[in-house]
């Protein structure tokens, strides 16, 4: 290991640090923050693009699970929107039998993900 920092140069310069943030790592009093990156796109975890579920009927429901985005987010079936979940219950769906769907979710900020599944 010795022999690879001997092979460094002597002079390793330090990369500026980003505007409001002083050498020391600490922020500069009334320098502005620098904004991160807003949160990803939502996605639909479950059920995946493409699945095809084993129903039966209006006794299963259909555990619906995204990510990504900003919450809350709302769920739509085949253009309709779903009743919100109450608090602390994770959001499902109700198929009427078997078929296509068409399956949304909506985040706070309207931004969307949407896939098809089908229910045998």
């Amino acid at each position: 290991m010795f022999k690879v920092f001997a092979m460094l140069p002597a002079d390793i310069s330090q990369p500026a640090p980003p505007p409001g943030i002083a050498a020391s790592g600490l922020r500069v009093f009334g320098a502005p923050l620098v904004s991160a990156p807003g949160p990803a796109r939502p996605r639909i975890l479950f059920p995946p693009d493409g699945a095809i579920l084993q129903v039966s009927g209006q006794d299963a429901p259909v555990s619906l699970e995204a990510a990504g985005g900003t919450p809350p987010y709302r769920w739509a079936v085949n253009g309709t929107l779903l009743p919100p979940a109450p608090v602390g219950v994770s959001m499902s769906w109700r198929p009427t039998g078997p078929g296509f769907a068409h399956i949304a979710v909506i985040d706070k900020n309207d931004d969307a993900a949407s896939e098809d599944v089908q229910m045998q």
